[in-house]
Order: C-alpha cells, then structure tokens, then sequence
C-alpha cells in the first residue's frame, strides 16, 4: 500500500513538473513577445478604459481588473509625419495590453486628393490656437482647401451665470453634411479632429450614425438623423479619427507639451481666420440645448 501511494506520488510530480514546465514557457514566450513589440514602439500611450473615448473598438484588454479598449487602426490615424506603431499601456503605464499600427493622417491628405481634415473645435479655437494649414515658409501647401471647420461644440454666453458656456452644436450634423456635399468629392474620406481626440470620436459617431432628432426641438419630430445618415451611406463617405488631435494630452504641469497632436509633432499649421465655422443661429442653439437636452 505505501509502494503505491509513493508510486501515485511520484506519477503526480512528474504531471506536476510537466505542467509548471510548459507554464513557465509560455510566461517567458509571452513576456518576450511583448518586450521583442515594445522594442518596435514609436509611441506609448495608456489605453482607454471608456468605450466613450474610442472610435471604433479593436479589442478589448481585461489587466488588473480593468477593461481596457484599443482603437482601430482601420478607423483611427495618427497625425504624422508618418505611421507609427503604438503600444497601448495600463493606466499605470507599466504593462503593454496591445501593439498596433496606425497611418498617418499629413500622409493620407497629401496623397489622397479625397481626403479632408474635419476640424471640429469652435472657431475661437481654428482662430486663436491655430489650425493645418500652410505656415509662413510654405510648408503644408498641400493642405490648401483640405481642411474645414464644423464645431461640435460651441461658446455661448450666458447671462444668467455670467460667464461663457460651452454647449452642443445642435447643427453639427446638419452643417457638417453640407460642408462635406459642398466639396463635390464623390467618395470622401473625412479625418476628425479636435483638441486631444475626445470631441472628434463623437464627432464621428454623430457623423456615422446621427443622434435621434438632434437638430431640431423634439416637439418639432423631423427626422433629420435619418436624412443624414442616408447621406452617408449614399455618398459613401468614410469617417477616421485623428487620435491625439491638434495638442495633445496635457503633461504632469497640465501644460499640452507631450509629442502629441498635430502641433506639436511640428506638422505645419497657421492662424488664418478664414474658413472658421460661424452661423446666425447660435441663441437656437443655446435655447435648444436650455430646454431640449
């Protein structure tokens, strides 16, 4: 009876052995798989943790007890001056979730004559902080007529709390779409951009699939949502979001000053006002939003 409990024994060590054999190899081959990627990085940067902040979900990364969601490089660009490869880490930047590549948006509107750059930032924005476009020695004059200007959000004034606000546009879509027609292209790809990448992603979602009567006042119930989308589909227009957008995440100071964004990357851009996105109506949109949110 002891030979066969020491014979058993010795059975289930040696299982033992083989299977702490082939999980140590497979942590090693994981472990250098991931380091061989970081080797290859161009860029780190901590992945989403809301499906909010990401346009068009390439997978998603459980670590840590945190889910994690990766964009998709079919659907999101980098801003240039040329492609990157991006290892996507933990909120504590210390374990890569996922390595991928992305194109780079200078690249895809220099050579694609139907590309076009989508700023949705507020005009004080296109204005004051600047926007693509050719600088003063020349640089960019491949972005003449390529880049255009629809806020997603606007400034209003608000005297009842004495100070600016910023708000919905609730003609986004409906201005976007005619903007984006006007430019006669028949299949145009249109690249998001906004300040650090956040407004351009819902941006591209109300593009894409248009938010229930967000144009008008519900009461009024005219599906303009769904003309859009219709459009959309019709005109085959596609839709990329520029990750990072004109500046950048902010650093440990709060100061915008990372190699993010189009800006700071060095692509070339200017302050002409021209072409900053302006309407009539903005006390619609301020009464709308008041009374239709």
């Amino acid at each position: 009876m002891v030979k066969n409990i020491i014979k058993k024994g010795g059975e289930v060590m040696r299982y033992l052995k083989k299977f702490l054999f082939v999980f140590v190899m497979f942590f090693i081959f994981c472990n250098l798989k991931i380091a061989l990627a970081q080797e290859e990085c161009d860029v780190y940067l901590k992945a989403p943790t809301d499906p909010e902040h990401v346009f068009h979900i390439a997978e998603t990364v459980t670590h840590g007890n945190v889910t994690y969601y990766i964009p998709a490089p079919a659907y999101n660009v980098w801003p240039g001056p040329e492609s990157v490869t991006i290892c996507w880490t933990d909120k504590n930047n210390e374990t890569t979730l996922s390595v991928e590549e992305y194109e780079a948006a200078s690249v895809i509107v220099k050579e694609n004559p139907s590309a076009y750059i989508l700023d949705v930032r507020t005009p004080e924005e296109w204005f004051w902080v600047g926007h693509p476009g050719k600088n003063k020695l020349g640089e960019g004059e491949y972005l003449e007529g390529k880049v255009i200007n629809v806020a997603y959000k606007i400034f209003v004034y608000d005297r009842k709390e004495g100070k600016y606000t910023c708000i919905l546009n609730k003609f986004f879509t409906k201005d976007a779409l005619k903007v984006i027609r006007d430019l006669g292209d028949p299949e145009p790809l249109i690249i998001t951009m906004c300040r650090s990448g956040h407004r351009s992603i819902s941006a591209g979602e109300e593009l894409e699939e248009p938010s229930p009567w967000n144009l008008l006042p519900r009461v009024i119930r005219i599906p303009w949502s769904v003309k859009a989308a219709k459009i959309l589909e019709e005109n085959g227009i596609q839709v990329k979001n520029m990750l990072t957008g004109f500046e950048g995440g902010k650093d440990e100071r709060g100061y915008r000053t990372l190699d993010q964004g189009w800006k700071n990357l060095g692509l070339p851009y200017n302050y002409n006002p021209e072409g900053a996105y302006w309407r009539p109506g903005l006390f619609i949109n301020k009464f709308i939003n008041r009374f239709y949110k």
